[in-house]
């Protein structure tokens, strides 16, 4: 609907799944807020237990499923699972080389940015961080 509202919908295509490591199911945490929503539980976030079954895919093997023959840019903002959803995407990175722009929480999660360095350094990538700013 989102789409439609903002006449998009003849040039986007909504995938209702989770991107990740490895192709399954996987319980999605509903939290007050649609920020919070997340694959990692948290119970600050979300008491209640309210949550979804939802597929999980990796990006690699839904690029080819749509038959993309480009792959430009690629936002993640996965509130912790910035590693499994690129874990999933290694050969569309490979042959592809999108822009990444990747949110990660460094001071919550030891050692994600050196992982992550590892992931995309051998296909010529360079880290460039953007420091948070709230506008609040």
């Amino acid at each position: 609907m989102n789409l439609a509202l903002n006449k998009l919908d003849d040039r986007a295509l909504v995938v209702e799944a989770a991107l990740g490591r490895e192709e399954g199911t996987a319980r999605f945490f509903i939290a007050r807020t649609s920020d919070a929503h997340s694959l990692i539980y948290d119970r600050s976030r979300h008491e209640g237990g309210q949550m979804v079954e939802v597929a999980v895919k990796i990006m690699d093997g839904l690029v080819e499923e749509l038959g993309l023959e480009r792959v430009d840019f690629v936002k993640v903002d996965v509130k912790g699972a910035e590693l499994d959803v690129l874990a999933g995407a290694k050969r569309t990175i490979k042959e592809f080389r999108p822009v990444l722009v990747v949110e990660t929480h460094t001071g919550k999660m030891p050692g994600v940015l050196e992982e992550l360095v590892r992931i995309i350094k051998p296909h010529g990538y360079r880290l460039y961080p953007l420091q948070f700013h709230s506008f609040a």
